[in-house]
């Protein structure tokens, strides 16, 4: 077992190596770091290969940029991938991407880790200003 810090050259050991795996404890610690500061919405982060995935739990604000549109949306947006759907009339695993999206539905979504901003952007409610309408 060698500890390294830095992400590249745990990726150059690996491949001097042969090392089928190798991990930085920074670069794992850094997104575990971050989902503790972003508050209650991050339920986890995984490492997979050199990227970063959160788990998210988040409630569809009403009046938020994200409501009326479906599932398949924001998940372009976004770059992620809803893994439920709670329209409240009961869960839904891995909703249709035709299905639309309600004010106070409950939604689980891996995010890729620089996405999360966008995400919330979409399910949280803004009050525009005259200077910054909402799109």
């Amino acid at each position: 077992m060698l500890r390294l810090f830095d992400p590249d050259l745990a990726a150059r050991v690996e491949r001097a190596f042969g090392i089928h795996i190798s991990r930085s404890p920074s670069a794992l610690a850094a997104p575990a770091f971050a989902a503790a500061a972003a508050g209650e919405h991050v339920l986890a982060t995984i490492a997979v290969g050199a990227e970063v995935l959160a788990v998210v739990r988040l409630q569809v604000a009403p009046g938020c940029r994200v409501q009326g549109h479906i599932v398949a949306e924001l998940e372009a947006a976004s770059g992620s991938r809803i893994l439920l759907l709670d329209g409240g009339d009961g869960p839904t695993w891995r909703p249709p991407g035709t299905t639309r999206l309600a004010a106070g539905a409950v939604l689980v979504a891996v995010i890729p880790r620089g996405e999360l901003g966008r995400f919330l952007a979409w399910t949280e409610t803004t009050v525009p200003t005259a200077g910054n309408p909402r799109p």
